[in-house]
């Protein structure tokens, strides 16, 4: 099978060895070099029975609690939604989050 044979998500599935499906794969240019990120749609890395700042204090343990709540507040996350656990989230939101983690 040729080169041209495979989409542009095929290929850098191949590349970086990872079955994707549609939409799980960003290419981000860094001027003439080319760095292939992995963005999973699922977001199975997040753990549906944890609250945001028990998610982000998970990945940043030394995150003091004022810490982690402005660092969710940089990606929308205010108030008392810091409390919410990720089972309720909404696609967007977890989207979000998992971009925080």
């Amino acid at each position: 099978m040729s080169a041209q044979d495979y989409t542009r998500q095929e290929m850098m599935a191949i590349a970086t060895g990872r079955e994707i499906r549609d939409g799980e794969l960003a290419i981000f240019g860094v001027g003439l070099a080319m760095l292939a990120g992995y963005f999973a749609q699922a977001h199975e890395g997040l753990h549906p029975d944890l609250t945001l700042m028990q998610e982000i204090q998970g990945v940043a343990p030394n995150m003091r609690p004022a810490e982690t709540r402005d660092y969710l507040a940089k990606f929308l996350f205010t108030g008392d939604d810091v409390f919410k656990e990720v089972s309720v989230l909404s696609g967007g939101e977890r989207g979000r989050l998992a971009l925080a983690c």
